[in-house]
């Protein structure tokens, strides 16, 4: 199967500053893929977002929690403003134990 082409795409993603998320953010920015990261740590957002640009790619962050729906909306208002839509989003946060 041929790969599909992602460049100029923009991808939503919870729970990006650690694992599976951040795995699939690096990944899709290097396919030409602008993506919007939301996670709980600010640091490692941010520590994220300053490798997949020091790469080339582009990144926007947004502490967030996935439990409370103003800010996933949040989220993917910020795609939208920074990159003008969303075309991928991938919903990786746990709820953990609250």
């Amino acid at each position: 199967m041929p790969e599909m082409d992602l460049s100029g795409r923009t991808a939503v993603i919870t729970g990006a500053s650690s694992g599976i998320g951040l795995a699939c953010a690096e990944q899709l920015a290097r396919a030409g893929v602008a993506v919007v990261l939301g996670a709980r740590r600010a640091d490692r957002l941010e520590d994220a977002a300053h490798r997949i640009r020091a790469a080339g790619g582009r990144a926007e962050t947004l502490v967030m929690d996935v439990t409370r729906e103003e800010e996933v909306r949040a989220l993917v208002d910020r795609a939208t403003t920074a990159f003008g839509g969303l075309t991928i989003m991938i919903c990786n946060a746990g709820f953990g134990y609250y």
